[in-house]
């Protein structure tokens, strides 16, 4: 099914900061992802 799939599929790409370590906890997009996912943080 998703070899099929010829479409354009949206993407957001998020860079981080040099001067800030990542931390997801943070991160607006991984928050809405467990959210889906049903995993909490």
């Amino acid at each position: 099914m998703i070899r099929e799939y010829s479409k354009m599929i949206p993407t957001v790409l998020e860079i981080p900061s040099k001067d800030q370590p990542y931390d997801p906890s943070q991160d607006y997009i991984m928050q809405r992802v467990n959210m889906v996912l049903g995993i909490q943080g």
